[in-house]
């Protein structure tokens, strides 16, 4: 069961319906806007699972759209031996496969589809050991 998630997006009003209704569900939603604060938020809190967008703006980076924002969170989420499964949102076809080789539950375009299998218990498996 999914009692708690970090959402991870720079533009969080993008994903408000859908935090919402994770949030209607008793599920605790924690949102932050970047890695770095990502990583801070998993040293402090335990989470059932991480949601990351694929790109982001990074402040590490000037500012600018970083395209494997997902992709580095993930990298780092397993080097520092963070055990929590990860849900990427992306739609390119070479980020999902790379998303996948460096550990993550799922890749979907649609944040519908986050919300479904967290719902429906999807990721049920992955997400015990949390």
């Amino acid at each position: 069961e999914i009692k708690s998630l970090l959402w991870v997006e720079d533009t969080p009003k993008n994903s408000a319906i859908v935090i919402q209704a994770l949030r209607d569900t008793g599920i605790k939603v924690k949102i932050v806007q970047t890695t770095e604060d990502a990583l801070e938020a998993l040293n402090n809190d335990e989470y059932s699972l991480i949601v990351t967008d694929g790109s982001r703006r990074e402040p590490l980076v000037g500012g600018q759209k970083n395209k494997k924002a997902g992709l580095n969170l993930i990298s780092l989420v397993r080097e520092n031996e963070i055990k929590t499964p990860v849900v990427m949102f992306s739609s390119h076809k070479s980020i999902k496969v790379e998303a996948f080789k460096l550990g993550a539950v799922a890749v979907t375009s649609s944040q519908n589809e986050i919300l479904i299998m967290i719902i429906t218990n999807e990721c049920r498996e992955a997400c015990k050991e949390k």
